[in-house]
C-alpha cells in the first residue's frame, strides 16, 4: 500500500493517500455498517483526483492481486470468504459490475472445501451438503472438488460396500425410531437402497430393468473426499494454552462441535502431563493419524466427535 500510494506535499508535510483499491479492500474486510456504501462509491467513481494523481481508473486487477496476496499470507483467517460476501452484495444489490467476482467465488469455494477436509476424510455428498447450506451451487462444489483433485490438493476414494450398506441401515434405524411403530413403511425402500448399493459395488452396473429411485439418495455414499496433503497449522510455535488450543482445534476440525470448558481444560492437563508444549508438538501427530484413526473410529460420520475428542483420538489418548 505504501509503495503504490499517491502523495500530496504541503511545505515540509508529505501526506500519503492510499489507492482507492486498497481502501475498497479494507472496507470489504471490515464489513461494518456503511462500508458497503463507501465501496460502491469507490468502485463507481474511479476518477477521484485523476488529473492530479494520474490514476487511469479503478483497477480490479490490483484488487484481485491483493486478495490473493493477503489470503496466502493469512492462512488461518477466512479473508476471501468475507470479501466475497461483501463484493457479491455490491454486485447484486448495488448493480456494481465486478469483473473479478467469478474468480473470487471460485477461490472462496476452494478455501471452504479445503477447510472442511482438514479434519480428515468426508463423504462426497456431505461436503456438497455443507456448502449448499451456505447458498453455494452443488454443481459448482462438485466441479471445484474435481479441480482440487487435479491439482493434487484432494483425493477421491471409494469406500467398502459394507460401509455404504451400514449407512443405509443407519438411516433406516433413525427413521424407524423416529416413526415409533411405523417401521413397516420404510422397510421396502431401505432394503431396495441396500440392494442397489450392493449391485453397484459388485457389478458396477444396474441390473436390467432396475429402478434406482429408492437408492438414489445413497449415490454418493460410496465416495469420500480426502485432503490431498498433510497441511500443518502455520503458527506451530505457539504454546499450548486455552486460547491457542481453541484456535488450533477450530482450524483443524472445523465441522466438529467445540468441547465444553471443563473438557478442554482437562485435555490441556493431559497434554502437559504427556510433555506437549507447543501446537507443533501435537499437530504433527494429529496430521499423521487423522485420516486413518478418525475414519475408523467414526465409521461413516467423520464429524460425530467433538473437537477435543477428535484430537484425543488422533493423539491416541482415547
Amino acid at each position: 500500500m505504501i509503495k503504490t500510494a499517491d502523495y500530496l506535499n504541503y511545505g515540509n508535510l508529505r501526506v500519503g493517500v492510499l489507492r482507492n483499491e486498497y481502501v475498497f479492500l479494507l472496507k470489504a474486510v471490515a464489513g461494518r455498517e456503511g462500508d458497503i456504501d463507501d465501496m460502491e462509491i469507490l468502485a463507481k467513481n474511479p476518477s477521484r483526483r485523476q488529473g492530479e494523481f494520474g490514476q487511469a481508473g479503478f483497477d480490479w486487477g490490483m484488487v484481485w492481486d491483493e486478495i490473493v496476496r493477503q489470503d496466502t499470507a493469512n492462512p488461518v483467517a477466512n479473508l476471501v470468504g468475507g470479501i466475497f460476501e461483501q463484493v457479491s452484495h455490491l454486485a447484486e444489490q448495488r448493480s456494481v459490475v465486478v469483473p473479478i467476482l467469478g474468480r473470487i467465488r471460485l477461490r472462496a469455494v476452494d478455501r471452504e472445501i479445503t477447510r472442511i477436509l482438514r479434519g480428515g476424510r468426508m463423504p462426497l455428498r456431505d461436503v456438497v451438503s455443507f456448502l449448499v447450506r451456505s447458498n453455494t451451487d452443488a454443481k459448482l462444489v462438485r466441479n471445484r472438488i474435481e479441480s482440487l483433485v487435479r491439482q493434487g490438493k484432494a483425493t477421491k476414494q471409494t469406500i467398502p460396500v459394507a460401509t455404504t450398506v451400514a449407512a443405509a441401515a443407519d438411516e433406516f434405524l433413525d427413521r424407524a425410531i423416529a416413526g415409533r411403530g411405523s417401521i413397516g413403511r420404510h422397510t421396502i425402500s431401505v432394503v431396495s437402497a441396500i440392494a442397489a448399493n450392493l449391485a453397484d459395488a459388485t457389478e458396477g452396473l444396474d441390473p436390467p430393468g432396475h429402478d434406482r429411485g429408492a437408492g438414489a439418495r445413497y449415490a454418493d455414499r460410496d465416495m469420500v473426499v480426502v485432503s490431498g496433503r498433510g497441511e500443518h497449522f502455520p503458527y506451530g510455535d505457539r504454546r499450548l494454552d486455552r486460547k491457542n488450543m481453541d484456535e488450533y482445534l477450530t482450524w483443524r476440525f472445523p465441522v466438529r462441535e467445540p468441547s465444553d470448558i471443563s473438557g478442554a481444560n482437562h485435555f490441556l492437563d493431559e497434554l502437559a502431563r504427556a510433555g506437549y508444549r507447543t501446537i507443533a508438538d501435537i499437530d504433527g501427530v494429529v496430521a499423521s493419524n487423522i485420516d486413518v484413526i478418525l475414519s475408523r473410529i467414526d465409521g461413516y460420520h467423520p464429524y460425530r466427535l467433538n473437537q477435543v475428542a477428535a484430537a484425543r483420538v488422533c493423539l491416541k489418548m482415547a
